[in-house]
């Protein structure tokens, strides 16, 4: 029995609540619950979230990679909009809280503003991606994780960075051009692909070609992609570790495939920060736990 199954079966007997009871509340069948209790079904990335909403845990309590006395204060009750909102807002530059307290008041122009002046007036580009991109994501990440922000903001907030993301990178200069391709995508069933995004950005800053190829792609389309822009490198995020076992058959498939040009495989995503070898098991080239150094890594692998 996986631990997802063990602790959702814990808190519900904790709580003193039916499995009727959940699957109400959650809008999901009895035998959906039940199943996930047996451990014979898993759910998805969006349920899951719900499901540590629902008992007010994180999800990496649920999944069991935190211990058991792993719990938290509940900030239900709230106002959302608090100035002392940030976790940790020494780890944020002034700009970067500027930009984050615009989008938690739902000012996504403003917040665009802010970083186009900023890129304009000579702000480096791959910083305003690590301390402001990356580091505002993971403060969203957290105020979620421990309920101080309800689902929908931390949907606006990743949504809208994603767009703002795209229309900053579209200030850059042009780079010196190398002559290598890279394809990037998540793997079936990932929900957020911002962090694979960011990787594709930082490696176009970097001179490559990159196509990036969202989620869901079937194997054998990736394989026609990979001949199609003779692809040096193919990276692959997943962020749900239940999604591994697709990672694995991805890479497979390309090992097994009669490629023009073998590509390298560099996976990344939350799924391996967790496990710092389980790249290896999934027989892929590498590993990069953040886009700086996927870029090191894409240009050791090619040489």
């Amino acid at each position: 029995m996986s631990n997802f199954a063990k602790r959702l079966k814990k808190l519900r007997i904790k709580n003193k609540i039916l499995q009727k009871d959940i699957s109400t509340d959650l809008g999901v069948a009895q035998t959906t619950i039940s199943n996930y209790e047996k451990g014979v079904r898993f759910p998805d990335e969006a349920t899951l979230k719900t499901i540590a909403s629902y008992f007010n845990v994180t999800i990496d309590y649920l999944l069991g990679y935190a211990p058991e006395n792993d719990t938290f204060s509940t900030y239900k009750n709230q106002p959302i909009l608090e100035s002392n909102i940030l976790t940790n807002p020494t780890t944020l530059t002034l700009l970067a809280q500027r930009y984050m307290n615009y989008l938690m008041e739902g000012k996504s122009e403003e917040a665009r503003t802010l970083l186009v002046d900023a890129v304009n007036r000579g702000e480096d580009l791959k910083s305003i991606y690590i301390n402001i991109f990356e580091r505002t994501l993971v403060e969203i990440g957290t105020l979620w994780n421990s309920s101080r922000i309800d689902v929908f903001q931390e949907h606006y907030f990743t949504e809208a960075t994603q767009m703002i993301m795209s229309q900053v990178n579209a200030l850059r200069p042009r780079s010196e051009s190398k002559d290598y391709a890279m394809i990037s995508l998540s793997t079936g069933g990932e929900l957020h692909n911002i962090g694979i995004r960011m990787v594709t950005d930082f490696m176009s800053m970097d001179g490559w070609k990159t196509y990036f190829l969202g989620s869901n792609v079937p194997s054998e389309s990736l394989i026609k992609a990979a001949d199609y822009y003779h692809a040096d490198v193919i990276a692959i995020s997943c962020t749900m570790s239940y999604h591994v076992n697709s990672v694995l058959s991805l890479i497979k498939t390309i090992h097994s495939s009669h490629l023009i040009k073998k590509p390298k495989i560099i996976v990344g995503g939350l799924a391996f920060n967790y496990d710092k070898l389980l790249w290896k098991r999934v027989q892929a080239d590498g590993y990069a736990c953040s886009a700086s150094e996927c870029v090191e890594l894409a240009n050791k692998l090619v040489k």
